[in-house]
This record gives structure tokens, C-alpha cells and sequence, in this order.
């Protein structure tokens, strides 16, 4: 009975570790997961694309009822029952224009680059760096007219 009885204390000890030491090494994982996510949200363009993700997703939650081939899911829909669908829309509509502010004023980030490819430009002309310049005036253009929009929808231009 008593080697039966240390068996069982031996084996339970065993176990109690190697169950200890799992959850050590997943706490360990989880904070390094943590501090990866903490460094990304730490950048504006960071929650931009984590708000991106989160946008595109409800967005596809969102158009699969909306855009469904079956009648009675999109007139669902339509009549509002389908409850997480509409959330997904109204996260998806509010979160494409909360995205706006990450991308205010960043036309001026552009125009920085615009100076150093045009600074390169002159030392030598090739069709790589012309395509850059036009893909950095196109940024900045882009930019711009997305700060007007921004502007228009909060209604601080009309």
C-alpha cells in the first residue's frame, strides 16, 4: 500500500510539473505575443493597419449578407434581423471613416520624399526613378484629396 501510495505521490509530482511548466512556457508565449501587439499599436500607421484588418473583415461579414445569392438572407438583412451582419456594417462604415484620421496631414511626409527622389533625379534620369517620383506625387495627391474628404464628411469644409 505505501509503494503504491509514493507511486501515486511520485507520478501526481511528475505531472503537477510538467503541467506547471506548460502553462510557464504558454505565459511566456502570451507576453511576447502581448509585447508584439503593444509594439505595433504603439505607430499610427500600426492601428492603421490593425483597424484595417478589423474594417475588411466586417466589411466581408457584412457584404456576405448583403450580396447573398439567397433571397431571405439579404431581405434578413434589409428587414435588420440578422443582427452581427449589421454590426459588421455599421463597424465597417464608421471604421472607413475613423481610418481618415490616420492618414491626416501625412501628404507632408510625402512631399519629403518627393524631394529626396527628385534630389536623386538629377544626379541620373531613369525610368525606375521617374516611376517612384510619380508613384510619391500620386501618394501625395491621394493624400490630400483623402484630408479634403475627411474634411467634407465632418463637415468642417462644405
Amino acid at each position: 500500500m505505501k509503494k503504491t501510495l509514493s507511486d501515486f505521490k511520485e507520478r501526481s509530482v511528475v505531472g503537477l510539473r510538467g503541467f506547471i511548466n506548460e502553462q510557464v512556457h504558454m505565459s511566456r508565449q502570451m507576453i511576447i505575443f502581448i509585447r508584439k501587439i503593444v509594439k505595433v499599436m504603439s505607430s499610427s500607421r500600426g492601428r492603421d493597419k490593425i483597424c484595417g484588418i478589423v474594417q475588411y473583415l466586417c466589411k466581408m461579414i457584412a457584404l456576405s449578407a448583403m450580396e447573398s445569392n439567397i433571397p431571405d438572407i439579404r431581405n434578413s438583412f434589409e428587414r435588420m434581423e440578422l443582427s452581427y451582419h449589421f454590426i459588421a456594417y455599421k463597424v465597417w462604415k464608421s471604421l472607413s471613416q475613423a481610418r481618415k484620421i490616420f492618414r491626416f496631414l501625412k501628404f507632408i511626409d510625402v512631399i519629403e520624399e518627393i524631394v529626396q527622389v527628385s534630389g536623386k533625379m538629377q544626379e541620373k534620369v531613369s525610368l525606375t526613378r521617374v516611376l517612384e517620383l510619380l508613384s510619391k506625387v500620386s501618394s501625395f495627391f491621394y493624400f490630400i484629396l483623402d484630408n479634403f474628404v475627411w474634411f467634407i464628411n465632418t463637415n468642417i469644409l462644405r
